[in-house]
């Protein structure tokens, strides 16, 4: 398996990247990976908004925003009304990184009004988040894909700490030298609680990824 991302983002930003309005991610730090590369989008539980995928008339899911703390789904026959909040409720691929210095004298390097906009942020509000003479970082988002049925966090496992690939290794013999993957017993991580993903990352995390 390829190591991919989780990155929890909040309800009013996959809002708007469903609208496709929200092309490119502000972050603070970036993962050591070469674009392109899998994020898998975790919905916080915030209850402002709340929000739904709804099937459309194509079959294909869409997002649809409900009123603050409200669980009324905005159509007539709601059965497949699924809650994103708390949920992996799609994936896009990062295709591209942009970094982004934040000056004291009051600019942005590499950074102007259109990018802003894609960023659906004003100056200020990406100045005071990645702070001011620091650098932070642009993800592009492109091949969005929100889930017919949302996904649990339990879904998800941690890559391997020793680079593994546990999951989908055969057995391994010890002093049998070069059998050209390692299995589970050599490390034990793959069994272990540690793999799995217990509580959502504040930001983004690794993760094993398709």
């Amino acid at each position: 398996m390829n190591k991919s991302v989780l990155i929890s983002i909040r309800p009013r930003w996959i809002d708007l990247i469903a609208r496709g309005e929200k092309t490119i991610e502000v972050r603070k730090s970036r993962p050591k990976l070469d674009p392109p590369f899998k994020c898998y989008i975790y919905c916080t539980k915030a209850q402002n908004p709340v929000l739904v995928a709804l099937q459309n008339l194509e079959g294909s899911p869409v997002i649809m925003t409900c009123g603050a703390g409200s669980r009324r789904y905005p159509v007539e026959d709601a059965t497949w009304a699924r809650l994103l909040n708390g949920t992996v409720c799609g994936e896009f691929t990062c295709d591209e990184i942009v970094p982004i210095v934040v000056f004291d004298i009051g600019s942005i390097q590499y950074w102007n009004a259109y990018s802003l906009k894609e960023a659906c942020m004003t100056y200020d509000q990406m100045a005071d988040y990645i702070g001011y003479g620091k650098q932070g970082f642009g993800w592009h988002i492109s091949k969005l894909k929100i889930y017919d049925e949302p996904k649990e966090l339990s879904e998800f496992t941690k890559p391997c700490p020793k680079g593994h690939d546990c999951a989908t290794c055969s057995w391994y013999f010890p002093g049998i030298q070069d059998y050209g993957r390692c299995e589970p017993p050599c490390c034990g991580f793959w069994e272990s609680d540690d793999s799995m993903i217990a509580r959502p990352p504040q930001s983004w995390c690794y993760v094993e990824g398709d």
